[in-house]
């Protein structure tokens, strides 16, 4: 997802539940029973969620495959 398209606090959100180990269900549930605005939606939560796992996994993979150019 371009970040030009992208809300900060939805991505917050996403990196927020990945850390404290939920999904979109909970945080919805969340915003529901504390009476706030509805969250992000599903495939936008999944979409960012995705641009943080390749912004995890992006340093990783360089360095397996540097490994394996030396060998």
């Amino acid at each position: 997802m371009d970040n030009s398209q992208s809300f900060e606090v939805n991505k917050r959100v996403a990196l927020v539940t990945r850390i404290i180990g939920v999904g979109h269900q909970r945080f919805v549930k969340f915003f529901c029973v504390t009476n706030m605005l509805t969250p992000i939606q599903e495939s936008s939560f999944q979409d960012h969620l995705k641009a943080l796992l390749r912004m995890q996994l992006k340093p990783l993979l360089q360095d397996a495959c540097q490994r394996l150019l030396m060998k």
